[in-house]
């Protein structure tokens, strides 16, 4: 091209770009073919290169082609001297319509991000290889509390009570080894103002040639959830010990207690240990109820009750059988042991006094007691509440407030 932007010289690829053949383009100006609004910009590297001026980078334009499409190019110019005179330029242009397109392309890729960065409702972030953070966005901000400058300065390890710091770890190992998270986890963690939120979160590597470059992550907030599981569970436990809890001394309830002597059994019989069962009975209960009324029968119940629990073991099972009557299951256990549990829930409930009505009252206990192997006797849960209910009107026969024990099998 000359001083006065006329072409001198083109190859085969620039009729292919331009869609005029070399004859036209050598008739032409390059004012014919750039496109209007970069003509200006053309112009001003040309009078810069006619001064001796150095030009920076290559020129990006567009050009019309014959057929009116609009192509764009890069172009690199050169000076062509000589005699130390500027006497041509010559120049190199390639067709960046593919660029272009790329370029639109990541442009709007960015803006999806974008899009979806911040106006998701979970939340999303961003940290190193290390669980240094890099970026979050703001339900995750809001979410712990802290600004965008503020998370950028923090591992993740900061958000993680020590409790779950292995966990976290373990995780990011499996994420540099297999590129993403196989399950969803759950973590505590510690917002900036020291209280705490459960999330589950899933994250995934983003890799740049085959190389990991960070940690991307989707995090929900499941705090609420969490809270409402939990009292479900509160609730169903409540319920159940409702259905298996005699209301008035907290015992286990009939059903229950005869569900857990069937099952203490099975459980001897196949573990070839003995055990032992017992029936007690209030001593003239029906006169406490005659004589003062219902509501202290009720008192007297609830102080039996208390004494079952402090004369035997927490794994013995403790259940009011019905009315006055207590049924108490003692796995391996012997007849001796037995006896002595059951003579000091006699002689304890015998030192009680009970105020009823402002008398002072002491109340007596029988009780009645089986023990036995099941793998040698091949006896079961009935056998044993008959011999024991057996025992115990032994004890009301022979006066009340004592203990006795069924002959051996």
């Amino acid at each position: 091209m000359d001083l006065k932007g006329r072409f001198l010289f083109g190859n085969r690829s620039a009729e292919k770009v331009t869609g005029y053949t070399i004859e036209e383009l050598l008739k032409m100006n390059m004012n014919d073919l750039i496109a209007p609004s970069y003509i200006k910009e053309t112009e001003n590297r040309l009078k810069k290169r006619k001064k001796g001026e150095k030009i920076q980078g290559p020129l990006q334009i567009e050009i019309i082609r014959k057929d009116g499409k609009h192509v764009p190019l890069e172009v690199i110019t050169s000076p062509v001297v000589k005699d130390n005179k500027l006497v041509a330029i010559q120049g190199v242009a390639r067709d960046i319509t593919q660029y272009r397109k790329m370029q639109s392309d990541l442009e709007d890729a960015e803006k999806k991000w974008e899009a979806l960065f911040e106006r998701s409702l979970d939340w999303i972030y961003i940290h190193d290889l290390k669980g240094k953070f890099i970026d979050a966005n703001k339900p995750a901000l809001k979410g712990l509390g802290y600004s965008k400058e503020e998370i950028s300065q923090i591992n993740f390890s900061t958000l993680l009570p020590i409790k779950y710091l292995t966990k976290a770890y373990k995780v990011l190992r499996e994420l540099k080894q297999t590129g993403r998270q196989k399950e969803l986890s759950e973590f505590k963690l510690k917002r900036k103002d020291g209280k705490l939120v459960y999330v589950e979160t899933k994250a995934s590597v983003i890799y740049q040639k085959q190389k990991p470059l960070f940690v991307i992550g989707i995090a929900r907030d499941i705090t609420e959830r969490l809270q409402m599981k939990e009292a479900l569970e509160r609730a169903n436990k409540k319920l159940t010990k409702m259905a298996l809890t005699d209301d008035l001394t907290g015992l286990l309830n009939h059903g229950a207690s005869l569900n857990r002597l069937k099952t203490e059994v099975k459980r001897a019989e196949r573990n070839k240990e003995p055990i032992s069962v017992l029936m007690a009975d209030l001593d003239y209960f029906k006169t406490i109820n005659d004589e003062y009324g219902h509501p202290a029968g009720d008192k007297v119940l609830q102080q039996v009750s208390q004494n079952i629990r402090k004369s035997f073991r927490s794994y013995d099972i403790q259940g009011r059988y019905g009315g006055e009557e207590f049924l108490i299951t003692m796995p391996n256990t012997k007849k001796k042991y037995a006896q002595k549990a059951a003579e000091r829930l006699r002689k304890r409930f015998q030192k009680n006094v009970i105020k009823l009505n402002g008398d002072q009252v002491s109340c007596t206990i029988s009780i009645g007691i089986v023990s036995c192997s099941p793998h040698k006797n091949r006896i079961g849960a009935k056998t044993l509440l008959k011999h024991a209910d057996q025992a115990l009107y032994k004890a009301k026969e022979k006066g009340r407030n004592r203990v006795e024990v069924c002959p051996d099998f």
